[in-house]
């Protein structure tokens, strides 16, 4: 499936708003689910969605989380 440059701006802005919102006292929710929440139908899309999000995460050691899963620290490197 062939992809346009607007899209994968789209699928990048998507994934750059999940990490944002990687932030103590927030309730975590992982990449794919995210990208199958924002892609539903579109597995390349949530693909992408992942190389992004995965990138962004690269720069962290850890998410620690309580049971709940909320965030309670952002580990960088």
């Amino acid at each position: 499936m062939e992809i346009t440059a607007k899209e994968i701006f789209a699928v990048r802005d998507a994934a750059a708003a999940w990490f944002e919102n990687l932030k103590p006292g927030v309730l975590f929710e992982g990449a794919m689910p995210a990208a199958k929440k924002a892609f539903p139908e579109d597995e390349t899309a949530q693909r992408l969605f992942l190389t992004f999000a995965l990138d962004a995460l690269d720069r962290f050691k850890g998410i620690v989380t309580t049971p709940e899963n909320i965030i309670v620290r952002l580990e960088a490197r």
